[in-house]
């Protein structure tokens, strides 16, 4: 396998499993999402997963690939892409410090990046793969003049790099905006329970101060108890400024999440839905219910 091969194998398969991922999410959902980490139709994962598949068998066997028997390529197809998605999503979580997919609740699963009913999957769509469509993508990239082949990977490895660093740039800003959000929610609690503590602490304080100060209080007593509600209020109206005013700013960032307008974000939520958050996970779970409960809307 030349690097020229390699290259357009990586990138036909990437596209592949792009459609693959689209078509089975609108099944199982009913809904159209561009599934994937990146922006692009491509799901790299496939590309590393088949390479590895393809580099592997012939490597091993001294084989024609077209030549392998499918038992062998279905154990090495699970094997291979069953690691592959397990060290994948171990290295996401790492990176970003959230899980893009879970299978915890599905039976025979590694620590929620793998499981038995799509380690057999792999090897049945390996198995199909290799059979059936690697021969035509032989013949493909076999067909095209290698001048313009070459044109095509540049144009394409450049979208790909384009599209890799603004996926990355999102997922980091994504981080960025649920730690704000989480930041002013802890200092909206602590706002407002400090300042609800304050008032009633000095209301109680003024009431005994005039409980003790008893016949003065009682000379004074309608100059003084307006003077208590007017402290009282201006508190109060300090309070729910406060309050307003960093809640105002929680909102704003929710709706740069949550908007309907050209937002990579929301698409990159759309894209995971089990997308889990180790520090903002409440956050994030508030997020993607602001986005469903929109989405039944529509």
């Amino acid at each position: 396998m030349t690097v020229y091969q390699l290259l357009y194998y990586f990138a036909i398969y990437a596209f592949l499993g792009w459609i693959l991922e689209v078509a089975f999410h609108g099944a199982i959902v009913g809904k159209v999402i561009n599934r994937g980490f990146l922006n692009g139709p491509f799901c790299p994962i496939y590309g590393v997963g088949m390479i590895a598949m393809i580099y592997l068998l012939t490597t091993v066997t001294h084989t024609e690939i077209q030549h392998i028997h499918f038992l062998i390529i279905f154990n090495v197809g699970s094997i291979v892409c069953t690691l592959i998605e397990y060290f994948g999503g171990w290295i996401l979580d790492q990176i970003f410090h959230a899980r893009w997919w879970d299978y915890r609740d599905m039976p025979f699963n590694i620590n929620g990046y793998v499981c038995l009913i799509f380690s057999l999957a792999w090897g049945i769509g390996c198995v199909v793969a290799i059979g059936f469509i690697h021969p035509m993508i032989i013949d493909f990239v076999n067909w095209i003049p290698k001048q313009i082949g070459w044109w095509i990977l540049g144009i394409t490895y450049f979208g790909l790099t384009m599209d890799m660093i603004i996926s990355v740039s999102i997922m980091i800003g994504l981080n960025e905006k649920l730690a704000q959000i989480d930041k002013l929610q802890k200092s909206l609690r602590i706002v407002s329970d400090e300042l609800t503590e304050r008032i009633g602490g000095g209301a109680m304080e003024t009431a005994q101060k005039v409980s003790e100060a008893g016949v003065q209080a009682k000379i004074a007593g309608s100059e003084l108890k307006e003077n208590i509600v007017n402290v009282k209020d201006t508190a109060v109206q300090f309070k729910d400024n406060q309050v307003a005013e960093l809640q105002q700013k929680i909102n704003s960032l929710k709706e740069t999440l949550t908007s309907d307008k050209f937002n990579l974000t929301k698409r990159l939520i759309d894209a995971f839905p089990s997308l889990d958050s180790h520090f903002y996970h409440d956050t994030l779970e508030d997020i993607k219910r602001i986005i469903t409960s929109r989405t039944k809307r529509k």
